[in-house]
C-alpha cells in the first residue's frame, strides 16, 4: 500500500508540475528535490522492501526485522516531513524569487528535515542491524531451494 501511495503521489506531481508556467518556476528548487524523494525515498525503496520481503520467503536467510512494523512507520512519516518540508521552503523560494529567504537553518522548515531525517536513519539502522552477518535470521529448511 506505500508503494502505490507514493506511486499515486509521484504521478499526481508529475502531472502537476508539468503543466503550463509551474515547471519553469520549481525547476531547480526544493519542489523538484520533493518529487525526486517520492520517486526515490518513496516508491523505489517501498518496492524494494516489497521485492525483499517477497523474494525472502523461501530463502537462506528471512530477515524477520524487514517486517516489523516500527521501523517501517519510522521511514514513512521521515519520509512524509522530508517531503512536506521540501515542499514549503520550495513554496518560499518560488515566492522570493528563488531564494527560501527561511534564513538560518533554525527555520521550522529545516528543523523538520532534519528531525525527518532523524527518522528515516533510525529506520535504516534498524534494517541494517536486520540484515546484518551477526543476525543470521531463520536457517533454510531441509529441502527448501
Amino acid at each position: 500500500r506505500a508503494m502505490l501511495f507514493w506511486w499515486s503521489l509521484l504521478v499526481f506531481t508529475g502531472i502537476v508540475l508539468f503543466l503550463q508556467g509551474v515547471l519553469d518556476r520549481v525547476k531547480f528548487g526544493s519542489v523538484l528535490v520533493a518529487h525526486s524523494h517520492l520517486a526515490m525515498a518513496g516508491f523505489l525503496t517501498s518496492l524494494n522492501m516489497v521485492l525483499l520481503l517477497n523474494l525472502s520467503q523461501s530463502g537462506a536467510r528471512k530477515p524477520e526485522g524487514l517486517s516489523e512494523p516500527l521501523p517501517f512507520y519510522l521511514w514513512q512519516t521521515g519520509l512524509l516531513g522530508q517531503i512536506l518540508s521540501l515542499v514549503s521552503i520550495g513554496y518560499t523560494e518560488v515566492q522570493n524569487g528563488g531564494h527560501s529567504g527561511l534564513g538560518a537553518p533554525d527555520s521550522l522548515p529545516f528543523k523538520v528535515r532534519l528531525a525527518a531525517g532523524i527518522l528515516m536513519t533510525a529506520a535504516s539502522i534498524r534494517w541494517l542491524t536486520t540484515l546484518s552477518p551477526s543476525n543470521p535470521g531463520v536457517p533454510i529448511q531441509k529441502g527448501a531451494v
